[in-house]
């Protein structure tokens, strides 16, 4: 899977996204901000439905009850805050620790 579609602002609208052009996704309710390199989308999903979908491909982590990441644009961890490329910072959340830092693990050079 190398794209997802959303539904678009407009009736009977759907949108590509490319998954390597997202960088993460906040959650609003039942709505969900996905943050692509290029610019940012709105659409009709909840954060847990989008998350299924994302699953399919191991680059994508919930991180918060209102975010998910793309790995591939996560510049650093730090005492509880993720960094990303384009400079934004995301709180990691308590109950999802032990999963971003197994993921990191995973992924740490030298362990």
């Amino acid at each position: 899977m190398n794209s997802i579609f959303i539904r678009g602002s407009r009736r009977n609208e759907f949108i590509r996204v490319d998954l390597d052009k997202i960088v993460f996704v906040e959650g609003m309710s039942n709505y969900v901000k996905i943050y692509l390199t290029d610019q940012v989308l709105i659409t009709y999903s909840t954060l847990k439905n989008l998350e299924h979908r994302l699953q399919e491909d191991s680059h994508f982590l919930r991180v918060s009850r209102s975010a998910i990441v793309n790995l591939r644009y996560v510049l650093s961890i730090y005492s509880g805050t993720i960094t990303l490329l384009n400079g934004n910072k995301l709180a990691l959340g308590n109950s999802y620790r032990a999963d971003v830092y197994a993921m990191v693990q995973a992924k740490l050079v030298n362990h």
